[in-house]
């Protein structure tokens, strides 16, 4: 079981405690899934897989479980947020900039091209 660190300052502990429960909850979704479908082993990825809480917890529930875990290290575990910062930054310093009317479509195809084609 995963506690609080008592080090938190007292209007952190229920932003932990929420992280706590979202981990936990997300764990149980992945160890009841494998073990249903009967899979051995758990793989994590990706900039969630960042979360120290979320890898301490999935080490503890594959070691219970007898799971294989695979992690990356954290070196390679990168936010998409940070990523997507990045590029905005070299567009903006190639004058690849919109106006404020500029706004996302969630539903266009991957296929979409900006000059219409």
């Amino acid at each position: 079981v995963l506690q609080l660190p008592v080090a938190h300052a007292p209007e952190v502990q229920p932003v932990a405690l929420e992280q706590l429960v979202v981990v936990g909850a997300a764990g149980d979704v992945r160890v009841r899934a494998a073990r249903d479908r009967g899979h051995r082993a758990l793989v994590l990825a990706g900039g969630v897989c960042a979360n120290s809480v979320l890898r301490a917890q999935m080490q503890l529930r594959c070691e219970a479980e007898g799971f294989a875990l695979f992690m990356p290290d954290l070196a390679y575990c990168g936010d998409n947020a940070a990523m997507i910062a990045a590029q905005g930054y070299y567009e903006w310093q190639a004058g690849n900039v919109a106006d404020l009317g500029l706004n996302a479509v969630p539903s266009l195809g991957i296929d979409f091209s900006a000059s219409g084609d």
